[in-house]
């Protein structure tokens, strides 16, 4: 990481003393908006990759304690394709296994709440 960062300083020095040689205010301001502008794409690309990591140990975390698969085989299966495949398996296990759950169980309290206002109705 950081013989990275050194060589972009490294080539961002050989340009501004290029531009510095020809003598042009404008090219100085120019090799630093490139500057600037490759900064901000690394920065953005950075949080990118560590906001997928993140996401990809939350499914795998969710994977590993979830008791509600049907078999430990389908289990087994989830943890591997998310080893396997990171933040697409995550995406995938995400919207397959975690808002299918969500849903059933969001759809399992609205069904009780529909029998406790029945009941009072027939009341």
């Amino acid at each position: 990481m950081k013989s990275r960062l050194l060589l972009i300083l490294a080539l961002f020095l050989l340009m501004v003393d290029t531009v510095l040689a020809a003598g042009s205010e404008a090219a100085i301001i120019l090799a630093l908006l490139i500057f600037f502008g490759f900064f901000v794409f690394w920065i953005f690309l950075v949080s990118f990759f560590i906001t997928c990591l993140v996401f990809w140990i939350f499914m795998l975390v969710d994977c590993i304690v979830r008791k509600d698969f049907s078999s430990d085989e389908e289990k087994a299966v989830w943890i591997i394709v998310l080893i396997l495949t990171h933040t697409i398996g995550a995406a995938v296990y995400f919207f397959i296994v975690k808002n299918r759950k969500n849903n059933k169980s969001k759809n399992k309290s609205k069904n009780k709440s529909k029998k406790k206002s029945d009941k009072k109705r027939k009341r």
